[in-house]
């Protein structure tokens, strides 16, 4: 997904899992649980309301 200024951005979509995710794995390369992306989630959802 690309912005006006040719920047890549993303976009987080919840659905039921399709096992085609990568998550696990880029989570663990940067060292990010799964508590920490539950916990911002929440926030980032609370943000949308």
């Amino acid at each position: 997904m690309e912005n006006n200024n040719g920047k890549r951005s993303f976009k987080i979509s919840y659905k039921k899992p399709d096992g085609k995710s990568y998550a696990h794995e880029i989570a663990y390369k940067y060292g990010i649980t799964f508590e920490q992306l539950s916990k911002n989630s929440d926030k980032i959802k609370k943000l949308h309301v």
